[in-house]
């Protein structure tokens, strides 16, 4: 979900196109970022986490090795 923003309606119509109904399994990977570039981005990322988090999706963060 690289194109950002914190809106969840958008958000969610962006999964809702990958989790339409396919023959056989039905199974989606969705990746997001936590942009800390600046504070709107930090906040527009952590809105969008908010929102997984409340719809029951499971997360699970991956923290780039330095």
């Amino acid at each position: 979900l690289a194109a950002g923003g914190k809106s969840w309606e958008l958000t969610l119509q962006r999964i809702g196109r990958t989790l339409r109904r396919k023959k056989g399994e039905n199974q989606v990977y969705i990746s997001d970022f936590l942009d800390c570039h600046n504070e709107y981005l930090l906040n527009h990322s952590y809105e969008r986490y908010r929102h997984y988090r409340s719809e029951g999706f499971d997360i699970k963060i991956i923290r780039k090795e330095q």
